[in-house]
């Protein structure tokens, strides 16, 4: 069933709605749109990561070998990896990039973007400069730095230096073994300051520009709104930033080769480069060709990944709310088996997911819908419309002044034929002659549990005699029924449409649609229906 529910916003993260609809969910569609999506993702991400998993469980010579040449190992090269010297250095390196490099790179970038948020001058030309060396090929931006940036001869940081007065500094040999990673460290910040930014940026827009007014004539300065306002509400971007900078960091390549010489340093060493040279027998820093310990490099970088995404979610969540809504008995009747339902806010059309309980208070049932993410921007609203979106009808929603009631005549569906000049619909009018007289009338409603059919009152004079064609019944027109409807403006006139209530608010009712005699989209209706009457012009 379609059901309304009503309730107010309650500060302290809950929110009760004010009023709230049913919409059919077409499972079928639902399903014929996402099958597609996963068989692609079953064969293009979960087999590969199944294959992957099995793969550093062998000692393989070649990633294109047969099964029957692998050589079953266990966890051996888990264990000789935790066990080689090498690839400690380089998880060390990982560590450290991840760690530094992310403090640099999330703080700048944060930096920028409130900068480029707070209403400069120049925003968008100052967004696509720092945003360009993410457009740069990373071979072409690291040779950039190599043989421009830190030369020692006539390099930019050297000539900078020097116009300072930092002669010594200057004279530094940034790519020697002591200097290498932290010049590949400033290198790859330096890339990828722009890309967190228009994350962060993204994540400040969001914010409704209400809520810093609101602050500004509480007394809030720009600091405080940043550090009370701006950063409460970034919680989720800040998880979705770290979660993008530790992907990248695993994938840590491009870099760490371009700064290595022939064979590895050990100073730029990363767990990727490493998986390369076991994989496809690069550098002399392996002494045999193993894919499967490849394999295995790659199954910990992902590990560790999925344990930086689960720390984050579990030690950063976004401030829960509530929406508490009065149910009927309807209502919970249809909610029993429910633990979850989507929910669409008619103010900014926005669809999320919640979590559904329920429970007797005081003799009436609540239910509870739990978001999991920010809903700040109702913060100021004393009541909040929803849609629940439910497998069930939908309809039209209309305010409930627009419906009133009219009288009409109540015929069986045998006493309409067919006449007049234009062939039209109507009844014949038993005049005591032999000949009767036909008229034309317009049906309001159809019923065809009954086979009855509603005409208009005004038609006629009262007691009026109708005969049923090829026949000699008749019926009396002197008892009314009403009907409930709208006044629909047609052509500037007032045409009643009865309207079938699904359910209803506090001021709205939702009505059937798509109706032969009812109402349709896009229909325009009097808002208060007890004022007009049919054939009134409306302008």
């Amino acid at each position: 069933m379609i059901n309304m529910v009503a309730g107010r916003l309650l500060r302290g993260h809950h929110i009760l709605v004010k009023g709230g609809i049913y919409v059919k969910k077409n499972k079928k569609m639902i399903v014929g749109f996402l099958a597609p999506a996963v068989i692609i993702f079953l064969i293009v991400f979960l087999y590969p990561i199944i294959r992957t998993i099995m793969m550093s469980m062998y000692k393989i010579e070649s990633v294109t070998d047969t099964m029957e040449w692998w050589t079953f190992v266990g966890l051996g090269n888990y264990q000789k990896l935790f066990t080689t010297a090498i690839f400690k250095t380089a998880m060390m390196n990982i560590l450290k990039i991840w760690a530094l490099g992310g403090i640099i790179v999330l703080s700048v970038s944060l930096l920028f973007g409130v900068i480029l948020t707070s209403g400069i001058r120049g925003k968008k030309f100052f967004r696509a400069i720092i945003y360009l060396p993410n457009i740069v090929s990373a071979v072409a931006l690291a040779t950039m730095w190599l043989q421009y940036v830190y030369s020692s001869k006539f390099g930019l940081l050297k000539g900078v230096l020097d116009s300072l007065g930092l002669h010594k500094l200057a004279k530094t040999p940034w790519l020697d073994s002591d200097h290498k990673f932290w010049a590949l460290l400033f290198a790859y910040c330096f890339g990828m300051i722009g890309y967190h930014m228009l994350i962060w940026m993204s994540g400040i827009e969001r914010i409704s520009p209400d809520l810093f007014e609101a602050a500004t004539i509480d007394g809030a300065n720009k600091p405080q709104q940043f550090r009370y306002m701006t950063m409460p509400l970034l919680k989720g971007v800040f998880k979705t930033n770290i979660t993008m900078w530790t992907v990248s960091t695993a994938a840590f390549f491009v870099w760490s080769q371009l700064f290595s010489t022939v064979t590895a340093d050990k100073a730029t060493i990363v767990p990727v480069q490493y998986m390369y040279m076991h994989t496809f027998g690069a550098g002399n820093a392996v002494t045999e060709r193993n894919a499967g310990y490849g394999a295995a490099i790659g199954i910990i970088l992902c590990v560790c990944v999925v344990i930086v995404f689960s720390i984050c979610n579990k030690l950063i969540k976004d401030d829960d709310w509530t929406l508490v809504i009065a149910l009927s008995k309807q209502s919970v009747k249809d909610l029993t088996d429910a633990s979850s339902v989507q929910v669409r806010f008619p103010k900014d059309n926005e669809t999320m997911t919640a979590a559904f309980s329920m429970k007797k208070v005081k003799g009436t049932w609540l239910g509870y819908l739990a978001f999991d993410n920010s809903m700040v921007r109702y913060a100021q609203d004393r009541f909040v419309d929803v849609e629940l979106i439910m497998a069930d009808h939908t309809g039209l929603k209309i305010p409930k002044s627009a419906v009133t009631k009219k009288n009409f005549y109540v015929i069986s569906e045998d006493y309409l034929t067919q006449g007049g000049n234009s062939n039209s619909t109507g009844v014949l009018i038993d005049t005591g002659k032999e000949n009767a007289q036909f008229q034309s009338v317009d049906i309001y409603y159809r019923d065809t549990s009954t086979g009855s059919v509603y005409i208009d009152p005004d038609d006629f004079e009262e007691n009026t005699t109708l005969r049923k064609p090829d026949s000699s019944d008749t019926c009396q027109l002197n008892k009314t029924r009403k009907l409930k409807g709208v006044y629909n403006i047609n052509r500037g006139y007032a045409v009643f449409r009865q309207v079938q209530i699904l359910c209803e608010s506090d001021e709205y009712y939702i009505v059937q649609s798509g109706d032969d005699y009812g109402l349709s989209n896009y229909d325009h209706i009097a808002l208060t229906g007890k004022d007009v009457h049919e054939g009134d012009v409306i302008s």
